[in-house]
């Protein structure tokens, strides 16, 4: 029985190491005021890689969304655009950490936000791509709000 036990339990710490994992293979190597990525390449960013997130706070309501996260590390995708036009208004605050802030097709980035500034507008005009807003992050705290307008209606 007591054996039993010491089995379980391993396997149990086995698993939650290894679930923590993301977390320790990404480091901020470049600094407390450089936000670029040095893990993450944009081959991950396009294919997308999944994400881990501690202490994350999310919420959308009609076309705002708001997230903010005490650790971010991978690549996920906030949003996804069909074919059209449309206003995208950021504030991004970014604490620590590497970030970026991105509008890609499945094949190449179109435009990358500031780590760090309110109310960035960029207007997408997309006929035949779907677009996707995706965010990358290595052992990044931040807080996200964003806005969406169709500019078509």
């Amino acid at each position: 029985m007591k054996k039993a036990i010491i089995s379980a339990l391993l396997v149990i710490l086995s698993v939650v190491f290894c679930a923590c994992g993301g977390f320790t293979s990404y480091r901020d190597t470049n600094g407390d005021d450089d936000y670029t990525l040095q893990n993450i390449t944009e081959n991950d960013i396009l294919n997308g890689i999944g994400s881990t997130s501690i202490s994350a706070v999310s919420s959308r309501k009609g076309n705002t969304g708001k997230y903010e996260v005490g650790i971010f590390s991978g690549v996920e995708q906030l949003e996804k655009f069909l074919p059209g036009a449309y206003e995208i208004t950021v504030s991004l605050k970014t604490e620590s950490g590497n970030l970026r802030l991105l509008l890609c097709t499945s094949d190449k980035i179109l435009y990358d936000f500031q780590p760090n500034g309110e109310d960035q507008t960029y207007v997408l005009d997309t006929r035949a791509d779907t677009v996707y807003f995706k965010i990358a992050g290595e052992k990044a705290k931040f807080k996200l709000e964003y806005k969406i307008t169709n500019k078509l209606s």
